[in-house]
């Protein structure tokens, strides 16, 4: 019924909504192309509550996960081994196993996942993201002394930028004995 007034509220003040609103045309609003994610708010609808509240941009999942995966190989002693995005090259030469990231973001999040046929000695390795050629950021030590093996960190701040690339880069210790048929894959967090 286009005689009732379903929305009100002035710039700055409240904006109130009749409970017989189903929808609303937004076709006539000003699009934000500049959106502070610390302070700016977005309207969301609370179904558990039933009421229409408030959100920070910064509050939503705005995010993208990148995923790679390694083919199975034996790893050797005291080595760098870099994964990426091209499953059956895993290899000791960086820059081959790139995955570009589309637009800006801040890395999160990373989590790495081993599988290892055969375990090995609970010497630790060390895992890290390399931005570009130059960047690398630590994610963390693993042992890979059973056949699954887990490493994860959610206290990542690193900003990439639309057109950097990233790998995955593994350093392995001098074990006393090496896993065999090691496999591995990550999930990259980026918002």
């Amino acid at each position: 019924d286009s005689s009732k007034n379903l929305v009100s509220g002035t710039l700055g003040s409240g904006l109130i909504l009749s409970s017989d609103v189903v929808s609303i045309d937004i076709n006539g609003l000003t699009e934000e192309t500049n959106v502070d994610r610390n302070s700016d708010y977005v309207a969301i609808y609370d179904a558990s509550a039933g009421t229409i509240d408030k959100a920070k941009t910064s509050n939503l999942s705005l995010g993208v996960s990148y995923q790679g995966v390694s083919n199975e190989f034996n790893p050797a002693d005291a080595t760098n081994y870099y994964v990426g995005s091209i499953p059956h090259i895993t290899g000791t030469t960086p820059d081959i196993n790139r995955i570009y990231m589309p637009k800006s973001g801040i890395v999160k999040a990373v989590y790495v996942y081993f599988y290892n046929g055969t375990a090995g000695s609970s010497e630790t390795s060390t895992v890290s993201i390399k931005i570009n050629s130059t960047i690398f950021v630590n994610v963390g030590s693993v042992q890979n002394n059973s056949t699954s093996t887990y490493l994860g960190n959610t206290g990542i701040d690193r900003s990439v930028s639309q057109g950097d690339y990233l790998e995955i880069k593994w350093t392995t210790p001098d074990w006393t004995t090496n896993p065999t048929d090691v496999s591995l894959s990550y999930v990259v967090y980026i918002e």
